[in-house]
């Protein structure tokens, strides 16, 4: 698991784990091994965490994820990961802060700007796919400063009007449900008059038998 396996080899391998998933268990995969595991291997690598990352050992494995270096292959498997399990919303905010700190770090300014679109690109995923709470003021900041940074790339332009449209749309919903329990909440009377609180129609038939 630790050499690097063509496409074809990788896809093989994930075949013979879905029809046998205990054997991953019996080949060695340690959470000190994860790192390179998944940059060697991205594609084994997802079917093999999302089973052991549901194990008793589970928080060795997200923690191992957590302290490898931000790489593409890293960036991919988490997103497909977040896809095909529950992962833990801390875990999430961790490795998102984690890879907007990368970034920030990186001085090649090529290899900083393929990291940002990937990183945005997770980013709309896990917002669009609801595992991303955008509500969280914390994380919000993070992600708004990081758009406003990178700029030059599409991609954060695309997301932070992303997470706009979603703000706005969260606040006119909330303006029609107010709206609607005002209306709701308004009985309606009969116009009355306003000395004797007399209905208006009954006075005006009583007017007329005279």
């Amino acid at each position: 698991m630790t050499s690097t396996l063509t496409q074809s080899q990788q896809q093989t391998v994930v075949q013979a784990i879905k029809d046998n998933p205990d054997v991953i268990y019996n080949v060695g995969i340690t959470p000190e091994i994860v790192p390179n595991f998944v940059n060697r291997n991205p594609v084994i690598a997802i079917e093999v965490l999302q089973l052991l990352i549901t194990s008793p050992k589970r928080d060795e494995y997200l923690n191992a994820l957590l302290k490898m270096e931000v790489t593409v292959q890293s960036i991919e498997v988490v997103n497909r990961l977040s896809t095909k399990i529950a992962l833990p919303t801390e875990f999430i905010q961790d490795y998102i802060s984690n890879c907007l700190a990368f970034c920030y770090s990186v001085n090649d300014k090529f290899y900083q700007m393929r990291h940002v679109r990937l990183v945005c690109v997770l980013l709309q995923s896990l917002i669009r796919n609801n595992i991303l709470d955008i509500h969280n003021q914390d994380i919000l900041i993070e992600v708004r400063t990081f758009c406003l940074e990178f700029t030059k790339a599409r991609e954060a332009t695309t997301l932070h009007r992303l997470i706009l449209n979603m703000e706005n749309t969260n606040t006119a919903s909330s303006a029609t449900t107010f709206s609607n329990n005002i209306g709701t909440s308004t009985t309606t009377t009969s116009p009355t008059c306003s000395s004797t609180g007399i209905p208006q129609q009954d006075i005006s038939n009583e007017n007329k038998e005279t």
